[in-house]
């Protein structure tokens, strides 16, 4: 039987957007976030702009050429960035609600084969119930950038936090064997603290970084959550991070520089 807590995920981490958007100020709307280019309106229409685009709407214009836009699927998003800059922010509130309400009514109506069936995703072929975990993680951290952005407090206390969390981490294994590359044998663990608390430790065996089992780490690279997920969202210069204290690296400081670096490219 397929996994469907992803419904329930979208359902939290939409009903708690959409909370937020009810107690922000006027001037909260225009705060810059770590979203490249976007501000927290910018943010909500996104997360809008998306779903009404999965329901079979009609994509708005073209948006104008921006620096931070870099390929197909930026330029959609900002497309929908840009719908929503100068249409009162109402009314981008009351589609959020409507838009999300609709999302979730057609995924609980899905069948399992419909949600097992493969199909297009941000990181390619996958089954519809993988794409929709993607969600989880995009819309979750989306949240977070807007609680970043007007000093609240993170919600990990959130049915969506551990799915984004292992979505951000399902790929430490092709960041530590193909763009980190170090030499054979290298032991790397990335342990993610707070109230999510992760830890993954690979090896690499012929140019691949592969499960360590019970291989004790000769890098170690730990953070607290927030600063695990600014790094692999590319929201928080690595450099940045290393200097403020954010990471803190054990055993070999060029491999464990080089991982955290290298964070962004985690899907």
């Amino acid at each position: 039987m397929t996994d469907r807590s992803f419904i329930d995920q979208l359902a939290d981490t939409w009903g708690h957007l959409s909370s937020l958007c009810h107690e922000l100020g006027e001037q909260e709307w225009h705060a810059p976030t770590e979203c490249p280019g976007w501000d927290v309106r910018d943010q909500v229409a996104h997360v809008v702009g998306t779903e009404a685009f999965l329901l079979g709407r009609s994509l708005p214009p073209p948006a104008s050429p921006a620096a931070h836009v870099r390929n197909a699927l930026g330029e959609s998003n900002e497309a929908w960035a840009e719908h929503w800059r100068h249409r009162p922010i109402a009314e981008l509130v009351a589609e959020l609600d409507e838009v999300t309400a609709a999302r979730l009514g057609a995924l609980r109506a899905m069948t399992d084969e419909e949600l097992d069936r493969p199909g297009w995703s941000p990181v390619g072929e996958a089954p519809y119930a993988t794409f929709m975990a993607i969600r989880v993680m995009d819309c979750w951290v989306h949240e977070q950038d807007i609680r970043q952005a007007t000093g609240r407090p993170w919600r990990f206390d959130s049915p969506a936090a551990p799915c984004a969390l292992d979505r951000l981490l399902s790929a430490i294994g092709f960041v530590v064997g193909k763009r980190v590359a170090p030499p054979e044998g290298t032991v790397v663990t990335l342990a993610v603290l707070g109230a999510v608390p992760r830890e993954v430790t690979v090896v690499v065996r012929g140019g691949r970084a592969v499960p360590a089992g019970g291989a004790a780490a000769g890098t170690r690279v730990a953070m607290a959550g927030e600063a695990f997920v600014r790094l692999a969202a590319g929201r928080l210069d690595p450099d940045k991070a290393l200097e403020e204290g954010l990471v803190h690296l054990d055993g070999d400081l060029s491999v464990g520089r080089a991982l955290v670096a290298n964070l962004a490219h985690l899907p």
